[in-house]
């Protein structure tokens, strides 16, 4: 998906963006709903007040932040590039890479955020299956 077909997808649910060096910053006051679209374009970033459901997404590209309110639904990811960061107060839930909730991954270390360790899991690229 490009940039301009996910701009023309958020104004068609009339979410709330605004485009700041490059990026699309989403910043609707609640959730996002966008459990349909099956892919994103790079340098998109979640600001928005609530949670955000992606469900049908296989793989988050670089440049994907999520600072969001709520939770993050990512039931169906099997792939993350490096350059995706979960800055948001909550967990993401991606059921086929941890089956649940990444909070209750049995992986996560004790005294250390589990949103630290999973952003330097993407880091260092151990969820990139691009070819």
């Amino acid at each position: 998906m490009t940039q301009k077909e996910f701009i023309e997808v958020l104004e068609e649910k009339r979410y709330s963006y605004v485009e700041e060096g490059g990026k699309i910053v989403v910043t609707s006051r609640g959730g996002i709903d966008l459990n349909y679209i099956t892919s994103l374009p790079e340098e998109v970033v979640f600001k928005n007040g609530g949670d955000v459901f992606l469900n049908a997404i296989k793989n988050l590209p670089s440049g994907i932040e999520f600072g969001s309110d709520g939770n993050v639904f990512l039931d169906s990811l099997i792939s993350i590039t490096p350059g995706v960061e979960f800055r948001n107060w909550t967990h993401p839930r991606m059921d086929y890479l941890f089956k649940g909730w990444f909070y209750n991954w049995k992986g996560n270390i004790n005294g250390i955020q589990p949103n630290r360790l999973l952003n330097k899991m993407i880091a260092i690229g151990m969820f990139n299956q691009e070819k």
